[in-house]
């Protein structure tokens, strides 16, 4: 999990950069979005929502919504933002990353 949280913080860091986002805001959103996995991993529907909870107040409202988002299936946020929808895409991406 190290591997797949370091790889989506840099791909997140990399487009913040390219769109002249928040890269810290973005950079963290990416190392923290799996948080809770090794807790989750066999409810995935508990999963993005108990890091949003251990987040709240201490990661920007923005971030811990993109967190929620990038599961969406099984939370209650919609992916709506820029961050929502990046955060998605570099967690799929580093997959392909992550096989180089």
């Amino acid at each position: 999990m190290m591997k797949h949280s370091l790889a989506v913080e840099a791909i997140m860091k990399e487009m913040a950069g390219r769109l002249d986002k928040d890269a810290e805001l973005w950079s963290l959103t990416g190392l923290l979005h799996d948080l809770d996995y090794e807790y989750t991993q066999k409810e995935l529907e508990k999963h993005a929502n108990l890091s949003a909870q251990i987040l709240e107040g201490l990661l920007p409202e923005r971030g811990v919504n993109a967190i929620k988002a990038h599961n969406y299936m099984h939370t209650d946020y919609i992916p709506t933002t820029s961050l929502d929808k990046a955060l998605i895409a570099a967690d799929a991406f580093s997959g392909l990353v992550d096989h180089l």
